[in-house]
Formats: structure tokens, sequence, C-alpha cells
């Protein structure tokens, strides 16, 4: 009766790390394959215009200036349709349609995040559109008030109150 144990005991004792190697290999798969089917192309405007057939259909971002003038609220069946033109430093361009209510800081000539569909070669299909906010303290350093030199503006304490 005991050598009729035994094959069994192999069977259960191989069985485990087999389940485990299946269970790895299976991950592993599903890892590579979520990475090379999904994601998001990051390019400026000239990149995707230069290489647009390839990105035809597919997700992309892109950063750009709103260019003044190109903002439009399309007719429609009471839906949000808006029109715009992307634009960067090198003059090249690209259309944006966006379907949403717009975040409150966006306006023309703001630089903004797109991300959407790549419809044909000029026109992107947006389904996220981000506002990018100005640096606040830019400006100040850029006027020579002094905040970078050590000095002290009027009417501010050159010491530190008591207890700091």
């Amino acid at each position: 009766m005991s050598q009729t144990a035994r094959p069994k005991r192999k069977l259960v004792h191989f069985a485990f790390p087999l389940f485990v190697v299946a269970l790895v290999l299976g991950g592993l798969t599903l890892v590579v394959q979520s990475s090379t089917q999904g994601g998001v192309y990051d390019m400026t405007i000239g990149e995707l215009r230069a290489k647009a057939d390839r990105y035809v259909g597919k997700d992309v971002r892109v950063n750009g200036t709103v260019q003044a003038g190109s903002f439009e609220e399309l007719a429609g069946d009471g839906a949000v349709n808006i029109r715009f033109t992307l634009s960067d430093s090198e003059g090249n361009e690209i259309t944006v349609f966006y379907h949403q209510l717009l975040p409150d800081a966006f306006e023309e000539g703001r630089e903004v995040i797109v991300a959407g569909t790549l419809e044909d070669e000029a026109t992107i299909e947006c389904k996220r559109l981000t506002v990018k906010c100005p640096s606040k303290y830019k400006d100040e350093n850029a006027a020579g008030n002094g905040s970078l030199t050590g000095e002290v503006p009027d009417g501010i304490p050159a010491t530190k109150p008591a207890g700091y």
C-alpha cells in the first residue's frame, strides 16, 4: 500500500512549484502586454506633426500656448463644443477640440497641456486640458527688487522677532 501512496506524494510535491511558476509567468505576461499596449505619447507639437501618421488614432499629450484669436465656441446641441489652436515657440500649430467645461485659468496666450486622441494629422480630440500656472516668483526676481541680494525691502524689520 505504501507504494501507491508515493506517486501521489511526488505529484503533490511538484504541483505547488509548478503552480507558482505558472502564476509568476502569467503575471509577467500581463505586465508586458499592458505596458506595450497602453500609454500616452508625450511630445512637442513639432514632433507630433512630423510623425503624425504614426500617432493617428492614438492617445497623445502635447504642451503649447493657446493662440490668440483662435478660441471658438461652436454651435451644437446644447453640449460644450470648443475649438482652439495650440502653438509652440517654433511656429508649429495643431487644432484642438474640447467638449468639457474649461478650467478657470484658461485663456488665450496661456500655456496648456492637452491630452487626447490624434484624430488626423492636425487635430486632437482633447480628453484632458490642464492650464500651466505661471510662476509667481519669476517676475519678482527678474525685476531686481533685491530679494536675492540680501537687501531688506522698506517697512520690513531687519531682525527676527523674539522667540524665533
